[in-house]
């Protein structure tokens, strides 16, 4: 991960770039904070923004914009399914329904990929994963190209996303404890086996000035070990100008708060695995 850029105060913990000062709830230690890791298990990295137009665009007009962008080529539209749920006399009754967002571009190295979307871009460096300022530096280029290309009123929200999958040499009966913090807990007079487990946490700072969405993974249990995937989806929701210079300092903050929660949701043990 990136290295933080400040300091951040939660919970009467105080984080820097070399340790975090606490203990979990449990008594666990977590990891220190690093300013980069070596092999990182980050399997993708992105930067979003979204925005409010003063009408509605089509997607037909974003695939047109998204047209000769250098370096990039489309990969198809991007589609959105949303799913609802509605009680009829015959009991509960499903419908989905798909909406194109817009378009789908790879860079020629296959590393970064684009949504280019009726409200907003997002821009995603894959495997190898480099360094923050690297991915900071490209979606800074091509936001600008998004924002002149289609312009909008405002910047309504900003993100940064990590996807990190952890390969566990854990065997059958030893304690996630030793490589998680925040493992789902099962009550002592039931069996203790796990073959797999999803969670999904919303957080934010004291002052709700920074969210995140927090999903943890756990499948794949083998002889050789587990996978776990610990997917951070730091974001700010805000009114800003798309020229304005404030949403990088925001996604410094967000970059700051997605360490700090990675880095608390491991042991030092695991830390070891990709040091």
């Amino acid at each position: 991960m990136g290295s933080p850029a400040s300091e951040l105060q939660s919970d009467g913990a105080r984080f820097t770039d070399e340790v975090a000062y606490r203990l979990d709830p449990m008594g666990k230690l977590m990891a220190k904070i690093r300013p980069h890791l070596q092999n990182a298990p980050i399997t993708e990295a992105l930067i979003d923004f979204q925005v409010r137009r003063a009408s509605r665009l089509q997607p037909e007009a974003v695939h047109r914009a998204a047209e000769d962008i250098d370096g990039f080529k489309p990969q198809g539209p991007v589609v959105s399914l949303e799913t609802r749920f509605s009680m009829t006399d015959g009991g509960v009754k499903q419908v989905s329904q798909s909406r194109e967002l817009g378009v789908r571009l790879h860079s020629a190295d296959g590393k970064y990929v684009m949504l280019w979307r009726t409200n907003g871009l997002s821009v995603s460096r894959l495997t190898p994963y480099e360094t923050w300022e690297s991915l900071a530096a490209q979606a800074n280029v091509l936001w600008k190209v998004y924002r002149d290309r289609l312009p909008a009123i405002e910047v309504t929200r900003v993100a940064t996303r990590y996807v990190n999958q952890i390969r566990l040499p854990i065997k059958l009966g030893e304690e996630f404890e030793e490589y998680l913090t925040a493992s789902p807990q099962i009550p002592k007079e039931l069996p203790q086996f796990v073959g797999g487990f999803t969670q999904r946490v919303e957080m934010a700072t004291s002052d709700l000035n920074l969210r995140a969405n927090v999903i943890q993974l756990f499948q794949d249990l083998n002889d050789d070990g587990a996978t776990v995937v610990l997917d951070i989806d730091a974001f700010k929701p805000c009114e800003l100008s798309p020229e304005s210079t404030v949403v990088w300092k925001l996604l410094d903050e967000l970059r700051v708060f997605k360490n700090q929660i990675f880095f608390a949701h491991i042991t030092e043990k695991t830390v070891g695995l990709f040091a």
